[in-house]
């Protein structure tokens, strides 16, 4: 069979396709709670003048910084369980 499956691997590829579900909640956990915060300094912003605007910028930015890398982590750790997967088939 072309698409044929070790018996002993089905609980193996059972928890890594668990641990996909659960990076899969957590990036949408993640996604939230930045679009909250986003939508927190884009009122900071809105409500703002002068150096005070320039700061809340700045945190901005680092902020979307830190999302990327967080997002960047989450997807190797997907693709990583997705490669796993496929040794197991």
């Amino acid at each position: 069979m072309k698409y044929s499956v070790h018996l002993w691997s089905i609980t193996e590829i059972r928890d890594t396709l668990n641990s996909m579900g659960e990076f899969d909640q957590a990036l949408y956990q993640q996604y939230d709670s930045y679009m909250y915060q986003l939508d927190i300094i884009g009122q900071e912003l809105n409500d703002s003048t002068g150096d005070e605007r320039k700061q809340i910028v700045s945190q901005t930015r680092t902020a979307v910084r830190k999302l990327e890398g967080e997002l960047k982590q989450s997807l190797k750790a997907m693709r990583d369980a997705k490669n796993e997967i496929r040794k197991l088939i």
